[in-house]
């Protein structure tokens, strides 16, 4: 029964250990049982925190914009522990984090065009704060793209 349950939670999406347990502990799996599925499972492959957390920041630094600080957030809520979250953000470039608010920014700029430009850099600061990046790295990025606007 534990076995079908992980394998099901697994086949909708990748998961952490921890969420796997936790989803046992709801179904009343004893313990041990659980315990013993999920390390045959990693055994296998099935579960791995660290290239779940690895693959995690990749997708979300490149295509959603996340800061580190939001990963690592996102990743402890689920279990990951610490040391396999700071292995998996410390991967992103050291500039990368910059680099992504600039590609966000840049995105997002040229979608609000005929806004007033007060209420432009607002959405847009706005939306960096809810990704998690610091006010300073979000008005960088913000200088950044309005300098290559009035640059074109």
């Amino acid at each position: 029964m534990a076995r079908t349950i992980v394998l099901q939670r697994l086949t909708a999406s990748a998961r952490t250990r921890a969420e796997l347990e936790k989803a046992l502990d709801r179904k009343n799996v004893p313990t041990d049982v659980a315990q013993r599925v999920l390390d045959r499972m990693e055994d296998v492959g099935l579960v791995d925190d660290a290239a779940y957390a690895a693959a995690f920041v990749e997708s979300r630094s490149r295509r959603a914009g996340w800061s580190g600080r939001s990963m690592r957030k996102w990743l402890s809520d689920r279990g990951v522990d610490r040391e396999t979250v700071a292995m998996a953000v410390a991967e992103l470039q050291p500039d990368a984090e910059l680099a992504t608010a600039v590609a966000f920014v840049r995105k997002r700029w040229s979608r609000q065009r005929g806004l007033d430009e007060g209420v432009r850099r607002r959405r847009l600061l706005a939306a960096l704060a809810r990704r998690g990046y610091s006010a300073d790295l979000a008005h960088r990025a913000m200088t950044i793209v309005a300098e290559e606007e009035e640059e074109s």
